[in-house]
C-alpha cells in the first residue's frame, strides 16, 4: 500500500486490514516499522487508531538524525477496534510498516 511521502509534523491514520489479515479481536500488531529518506532530526510515534491526533503518546517509536537515514525497530502497538493504528512523523520521511504477528 502507497501513501506517499509522510509531511513533517503530520498524523496519518493506518488501517492495517487493508494490507494484512489482521483477524477480528486483534488487540495489538507486531510490526516492523522503518523509514527510509528522512530529512534531520526526527522521530516516528506509531499509537492506536482509536486515540486523538493530539493525545499521542511522548514516546517515539523509532529516532533518527541524519538526513537520508534507512532505519528499522521492531514494535507491538494497541490497535483500535477497526484494526487502525496512528503514525506521527515528526520530520519528513518515508514510513514502511511490516505486520508480522498480532495480539489478542
Amino acid at each position: 500500500m502507497r501513501k506517499g511521502r509522510h509531511a513533517a509534523g503530520s498524523v496519518r491514520g493506518i488501517d492495517l486490514a487493508e494490507f494484512t489479515d489482521l483477524p477480528a479481536g486483534a488487540t495489538g500488531a507486531v510490526i516492523n516499522l522503518a523509514v527510509a529518506d528522512t530529512d534531520p532530526l526526527g522521530f516516528v510515534t506509531v499509537f492506536n487508531g482509536a486515540t486523538a491526533d493530539d493525545a499521542r503518546p511522548n514516546s517515539s517509536s523509532i529516532n533518527y538524525t541524519d538526513v537520508g537515514t534507512y532505519i528499522a525497530n521492531g514494535i507491538i502497538v494497541a490497535v483500535s477496534p477497526t484494526a487502525t493504528v496512528k503514525v506521527y512523523a515528526s520530520a519528513a520521511t518515508d514510513v514502511l510498516i511490516d505486520v508480522v504477528g498480532y495480539v489478542t
